[in-house]
């Protein structure tokens, strides 16, 4: 009976020689893998970056993005790779440009005593690990804070993570609004292009489920 990992690693080897037939056929190709530790399953995806890394011509080039975490770190550290932890006071200083601009603009944010925007700040920046995303969403949640005090309480249990941040972002979700969230996640998985808001506004208002579809909400 065949093993599991044979069965990947058959699977594998199908794929980097389908790749491979294909960028032969168009004279050269790149291949773009945002936010490769946002995979939750990536066990059989880091065995398909390393096989085509390491088996292909210099007509395919491989562009990965991805924390520094260590299941991944042992497949890529072989390779070529640029690590932005080599440039972090760099990219601090470039995080806390973009929060002092963010905050000394934010109608409500500006508005707080100057301490308090060099707390947000300095949590922010020592906080962010790198990660302007990180960075913005925190931005969001302070701005959402209905007075000084909440705010402080805030920057005080900031999420350590963008997983947690999200986790967090998605329990606050009203569950009267589940059924219009996952909506709008599945047409934002299918869509050929990233969907304006507009567009999603539209996509929300048809009820698919009507007997008389196409309805309008």
């Amino acid at each position: 009976m065949a093993t599991r990992h044979g069965l990947l690693q058959a699977r594998t080897n199908h794929l980097v020689t389908v790749l491979e037939a294909i960028v032969q056929e168009l004279g050269g190709a790149y291949l773009v893998l945002d936010a490769l530790d946002e995979c939750i399953d990536r066990d059989e995806l880091l065995g398909i970056v390393q096989a085509i890394v390491t088996s292909s011509s210099g007509d395919f080039r491989v562009f990965l993005t991805s924390r520094q975490l260590p299941d991944i770190a042992a497949v890529l550290d072989p390779l070529v790779t640029v690590s932005l932890e080599a440039v972090a006071e760099t990219v601090d200083r470039d995080i806390d440009l973009f929060v002092r601009h963010q905050v000394q603009s934010h109608p409500k944010l500006s508005r707080w005593q100057s301490e308090v925007q060099d707390e947000i700040r300095d949590s922010l920046v020592k906080g962010a690990g790198g990660m302007f995303r990180w960075v913005d969403c925190q931005l969001i949640t302070l701005g959402k804070c209905l007075n000084l005090r909440n705010a402080k309480k805030a920057i005080k249990k900031l999420p350590t993570s963008l997983s947690e941040t999200y986790r967090l972002a998605m329990a606050r979700i009203d569950q009267d609004h589940w059924e219009y969230v996952v909506s709008t996640l599945t047409w934002l998985a299918v869509s050929p292009k990233p969907l304006e808001i507009t567009e999603a506004v539209e996509i929300l208002a048809v009820d698919f489920e009507s007997k008389d579809w196409p309805a309008f909400a």
